[in-house]
């Protein structure tokens, strides 16, 4: 259904399971390589790997902590050293504390914001050195409740309002270098339905 992801490096974060692991199957699929990143469960990424290369492309399993700037170096600097490249980054990782807004520590704030906003500028900054072949795919996953209230939703709500902001800062300037940058929520199809990859341009 994508002939142009045939060949492709994609980096899925929080691809363990959920949408994640969706996303990452799909990109095997249509013939991408898959970089598999996971934060605590290593058993649970190397079973992703597993069914990725079943379907006859290259996956690898990569930990990191998206929130911490240190850990995501690591992690590119294995990218850079195994595959030489990156086409594209799927942002799905995010880590947010629930609860209502007027209970909401100071220390909640940092731990949300910067797993699930700042992470994203962390990693396009550190992805798009590595995407230069005038090709570059990336799709930051957000959520309802970056247009919407949610009720319970805390702090996530402002996160991805603060990560929608970011990624069509980032479409404009990236655009130039022929790098596409989507936001996508995630909608799950109805049973016997494909699972419709977000990183198109519609």
């Amino acid at each position: 259904m994508y002939p142009e992801l045939s060949g492709k490096i994609a980096l899925v974060t929080g691809a363990t399971r959920g949408f994640g692991r969706a996303i990452a199957l799909r990109l095997a699929r249509e013939g991408a390589d898959v970089i598999v990143n996971y934060r605590r469960s290593m058993s649970e990424a190397q079973k992703v790997v597993e069914e990725i290369t079943a379907l006859g492309v290259r996956g690898c399993a990569l930990r990191a902590d998206i929130g911490k700037e240190e850990s995501l170096d690591k992690m590119f600097e294995q990218i850079r050293e195994r595959f030489g490249r990156l086409d594209i980054l799927i942002a799905n990782a995010a880590f947010g504390v629930p609860g209502k807004l007027m209970e909401a520590t100071g220390k909640y704030w940092e731990v949300t914001m910067a797993s699930s906003a700042r992470s994203f500028l962390n990693l396009v900054q550190k992805a798009v050195p590595l995407m230069n072949n005038s090709y570059g795919r990336i799709v930051s996953i957000t959520s309802d409740g970056g247009q919407k209230v949610i009720p319970g939703y805390g702090l996530m709500g402002p996160a991805k309002a603060a990560l929608e902001s970011l990624t069509r800062g980032l479409a404009y300037e990236l655009a130039p270098k022929k790098i596409i940058v989507n936001a996508s929520w995630p909608v799950w199809p109805t049973p016997g339905q494909p699972i419709p990859f977000p990183g198109r341009r519609r």
